[in-house]
């Protein structure tokens, strides 16, 4: 069935139906493909599941751990540490201000 294309869009779709139990035979049918191109969505699938994975970052302590390097242009991370520190000035002066007005935050 060469030609056909699915669309990006009904990946989840043959992904959740074959986690589901479905044949991928009964989904190539359904879906006018062969049964390999049902078993590349679903490798696809799990492989952008894993480097979803491996790329999420925890944030600890303030800072943003990963497993992989990170490369920043310079001026990037200038700007965001500019902005880390107005923030972090802003939320003093909140501080400041609610225990004046004798507000816990």
């Amino acid at each position: 069935m060469p030609g056909i294309r699915i669309p990006v869009t009904q990946y989840a779709t043959i992904v959740a139906r074959k986690q589901a139990g479905e044949s991928a035979a009964d989904l190539a049918e359904e879906f006018n493909c062969s049964i390999p191109t049902v078993y590349n969505i679903l490798r696809r699938a799990a492989t952008k599941s894993k480097a979803r994975k491996k790329a999420s970052a925890t944030l600890s302590n303030g800072h943003v751990e990963t497993s992989e390097p990170v490369h920043v242009d310079r001026q990037i991370a200038a700007s965001l540490l500019a902005y880390a520190d107005r923030l972090a000035r802003a939320a003093d002066e909140l501080r400041l201000t609610a225990s004046k007005l004798s507000l816990d935050i």
